[in-house]
């Protein structure tokens, strides 16, 4: 709607909860965090980024408050700066009120003999813009790691993020137990794309000093 471009569902990066704990929940809120399921539209220069994706926002953000059954598009005009839409998004009343609407849209275009859908959007900006791949969008990202105990295991963690040009803004050991020999260690970092986070994480992975997949969410 914003930019006249509608990309393939199957262009679309999508995350779900499903590798969320209740423990990534707790320490977001340590860091001054929620976590909130966001979908993103943002336009740069000749691309558009799209994507859905568990986020952390700031507590002090107001869409941080947007809770239960209420659902809050969060947008920055030229113009007017950042402005907030919010209402209700779930539950049997909104959802008969869209489907309602859905059918006096058919009924509409029936009785004035249209038997085609028609697309609510216009694709003006389609041939002019581009759809950024998902590894080339930047964000700063929020990992927990399950990470060995032993002496350097966190240095060679640090080392193999630094190296694929991933800096650490905070780190912090949420939990002094050991689990299975694992300790869990959050860490929160600069800036930086997702495709360089993803190849260090990979690298991580098989440098044996986590134990399960970690667990990266966004951030804002």
């Amino acid at each position: 709607l914003a930019y006249g471009f509608q990309p393939r569902l199957d262009e679309v990066s999508v995350e779900g909860i499903r590798t969320l704990q209740g423990e990534d929940v707790a320490y977001a809120a340590a860091f001054g965090y929620r976590i909130k399921l966001l979908a993103r539209v943002a336009k740069s220069g000749d691309e558009i980024e799209v994507g859905v994706a568990p986020t952390l926002v700031p507590m002090s953000h107001m869409l941080a408050s947007v809770n239960d059954a209420f659902n809050a598009a969060w947008v920055k005009g030229d113009m007017s700066d950042y402005t907030m839409y919010y209402g209700r998004g779930a539950g049997r009343a909104p959802t008969a009120s869209t489907v309602i609407g859905d059918i006096g849209d058919i009924a509409r275009n029936l009785a004035h003999g249209e038997t085609r859908y028609s697309r609510a959007v216009k694709t003006y900006g389609e041939g002019t813009l581009r759809l950024r791949p998902a590894g080339e969008i930047s964000s700063r990202f929020y990992l927990r790691f399950g990470v060995v105990d032993k002496a350097g295991a966190f240095g060679e963690i640090a080392t193999i993020l630094g190296r694929h040009g991933v800096s650490i803004s905070a780190a912090s050991q949420k939990d002094e137990k050991v689990r299975h020999g694992f300790v869990p260690v959050v860490v929160l970092t600069h800036e930086a794309k997702a495709a360089e986070l993803d190849a260090a994480l990979a690298e991580i992975k098989a440098s044996r000093v986590v134990g399960d997949d970690p667990v990266k969410l966004r951030m804002i």
